[in-house]
């Protein structure tokens, strides 16, 4: 899916769900897993530990996801 064309470096953010439940895999494994960490440079992408229930990192990625659009954005004005 992201190597569709109408993707292209399109903001990437994967909440890693229920992190308080015990054996759950970190974020820094699931970016590996993903292939994202050390690979991933076309795109900015960020990985982050959530629990929805308690609505722990929520806020945090999806200030990360606006952050990005807007520089985005911002480049775009400017570039264009």
């Amino acid at each position: 899916m992201l190597s569709e064309e109408e993707l292209k470096g399109a903001p990437l953010l994967v909440f890693c769900n229920k992190q308080d439940v015990e054996g759950a895999l970190k974020p820094e494994d699931i970016s590996e897993k993903l292939g994202l960490a050390g690979a991933e440079k076309t795109r900015p992408w960020s990985v982050r530990g959530s629990c929805a229930t308690k609505g722990e990192g929520l806020e945090e990625g999806l200030d990360w996801c606006v952050l990005c659009i807007f520089v985005i954005i911002t480049l775009k004005l400017y570039v264009t």
